[in-house]
């Protein structure tokens, strides 16, 4: 995907093209977590720029207020963002309850119009520290039943007004994920996966057997658009979450195209082990977006965690821990810390040396072939000439800037001749994604002063050929690309309407 020009003669080594420009080094609080969106299977931020999330569960927020007692178990102010933040997590997932939001089954002081101002000011604190916050539907009940745990499904009686009125809430807050509803286990009560799938998706006469009307999924998603929210939703599968078997065959129909998949792995779960992540999970991640909303271990064990976290992070995809609460220190309780200023428990010591270390972004793979010309070819580069001049390029192992070889161009100038040329190496054809952010730089110099340019040329039947931008060498190149046009005869297939040139060195 770049165009790569020369004058006279000159070596160009380590022309790349990173999605992103994502990488470890990248500063935290240069990555925005807000503006989040799906584009293809990663969850993308407002300068295209794909997210990695993790962090924990916040738990209390589903229980306190239904049993009377308060809103937050432990503390809800800065002091308990800060003690998050110092784990270098970026996402906090805050569980609700149908009742306590919708003000309804309970004489607790703790609900209605307190619950909401409560959730919608620890909302906006944790946001404003650049975290990502996750509300989920957690504890439900139908009919005048108290919320005091979860159903099957969510329940038809109050499951759409609790998520019209949150999604109306927080549709302004692009830093806010809607996960619809925490562990769907119809098949439990039904007793056949291929109903659960049905019920799952469309509620109502799909569920038979559990004893309430429930809703789908799909109405759900209706439901929240309907509100004018068109922040990113989380979509959890069958089995408490665990399975997504049939996820995609009955993903629910989205105006916004903006969903996620949600799944939750607890050692122990149906779907445990490698073998089960890579039929079920990873044809799941490869189209959408996936987060772990939960994963825990019951008994410390850091080789289920770490297989986990390798099986996610390599396939580019986030998860946040159960949970942080000062539960006790038995790895039973799934607690990560001892004390809300960040101290962690015996459980989760392992998962803070994790996380202190990851990036907030995704270092995407390089869209050019052979970039550094290592291969000893020049395949998959086109040479060509563009004036009447002769020239050639082939591979050079003496002179490179890194690797083992460079390509060197040269361009043959006769006595007394004034007329300008240029030689030209390109690549076609790249896979570009709308949407995303993209970083070109390229390594180059010449035997006398001359410009070594990188170009990219974007092309439409409607209109000629024209070179969008240039750069001279070692100038790094931020394209915003939002349309793709794939037209043959094209040395570039960008399709970029909006490119700004960066001045990183």
């Amino acid at each position: 995907m770049g165009l790569d020009k020369f004058m006279v003669r000159a070596i160009l080594a380590a022309v790349s093209l990173l999605l992103s420009a994502g990488q470890a080094a990248v500063a935290a609080d240069t990555v925005a977590l807000s503006g989040l969106h799906a584009v293809g299977n990663q969850i993308s931020n407002s300068a295209g720029q794909d997210l990695f999330l993790h962090g924990v569960n916040r738990s209390g927020t589903e229980y306190a207020c239904i049993q009377g007692w308060g809103i937050f178990d432990g503390p809800s102010d800065q002091s308990m963002v800060d003690g998050i933040q110092s784990w270098n997590a970026n996402a906090i997932r805050v569980p609700l309850n149908e009742d306590c939001w919708l003000g309804i089954n309970s004489s607790s002081s703790y609900i209605g119009a307190a619950y909401q101002s409560a959730i919608v000011a620890y909302v906006k604190l944790i946001t404003a520290n650049n975290l990502v916050v996750i509300l989920d539907l957690h504890w439900n009940a139908p009919g005048t039943q108290q919320a005091t745990g979860q159903e099957p499904m969510p329940d038809a009686d109050h499951a759409s007004a609790f998520w019209s009125s949150v999604a109306g809430a927080f549709k302004n807050n692009s830093a806010v994920v809607f996960d619809l509803y925490n562990e769907p286990y119809p098949e439990r009560v039904i007793s056949d996966s291929g109903m659960g799938w049905s019920c799952w998706q469309n509620g109502g006469n799909s569920c038979p057997g559990l004893g309430y009307t429930a809703v789908g999924m799909q109405s759900l998603v209706n439901t929240v658009r309907a509100a004018g929210a068109d922040n990113l939703i989380m979509l959890g599968g069958l089995a408490y979450a665990n399975d997504l078997s049939q996820w995609l065959a009955y993903k629910p129909a989205d105006s916004q195209n903006n969903l996620a998949a949600s799944w939750h792995m607890y050692q122990g779960n149906t779907c445990g082990d490698s073998s089960c992540w890579i039929s079920q999970v990873a044809p799941v991640l490869a189209q959408v977006p996936l987060v772990t909303g939960e994963f825990g271990s019951s008994n410390c064990d850091t080789g289920f965690l770490d297989s986990l976290w390798s099986f996610l992070e390599s396939n580019d995809q986030g998860y946040l821990a159960w949970t942080w609460d000062t539960w006790g220190d038995n790895c039973s309780t799934y607690a990560l810390i001892d004390d809300y200023d960040g101290a962690p428990s015996a459980y989760g010591a392992h998962y803070q040396a994790h996380l202190v270390n990851l990036p907030w972004i995704f270092l995407p793979p390089n869209e050019v072939q052979n970039p550094g010309f290592d291969s000893g070819v020049l395949v998959p580069w086109v040479f060509t000439a563009k004036s009447s001049l002769l020239g050639s390029a082939a591979i050079d192992s003496t002179t490179y800037q890194s690797g083992s070889d460079s390509a060197r161009i040269t361009v043959n100038v006769g006595l007394g001749t004034t007329t300008a040329g240029y030689e030209e190496l390109q690549q076609s054809g790249l896979p570009l994604v709308a949407g995303r952010s993209y970083t070109l730089s390229f390594w180059a110099k010449s035997s006398s002063s001359r410009n070594a340019q990188v170009l990219l040329q974007r092309c439409r039947r409607s209109e000629p050929d024209f070179w969008a931008e240039h750069v001279l060498a070692a100038v790094q190149l931020q394209l915003h690309c939002r349309h793709q046009h794939r037209e043959r005869g094209a040395a570039v297939r960008a399709g970029c309407d909006d490119l700004e040139q960066g001045l990183d060195r």
